[in-house]
């Protein structure tokens, strides 16, 4: 009986750390516009950018997300 309880215990633990929540909606497009994740970015390159995106999700819902 210990053993399946300890068993039963390290699988909760192990199953644990690899759950994750749903993602934060304004850093979705983090791999688009590095600004917006870090302003410190800016200047890192060594030459000018400019970075613009736009998301519309879910277009058949009355009053879904968008995204600039």
């Amino acid at each position: 009986m210990k053993i399946i309880k300890l068993h039963s215990i390290l699988i909760c633990i192990f199953v644990g750390l690899t759950v994750s929540a749903q993602q934060f909606p304004h850093r979705t497009q983090y791999l688009i516009n590095p600004y917006s994740l870090t302003p410190a970015l800016a200047g890192f390159t060594g030459y000018n950018e400019l970075f613009m995106a736009y998301r519309n999700d879910w277009t058949r819902i009355n009053g879904s997300p968008r995204t600039f």
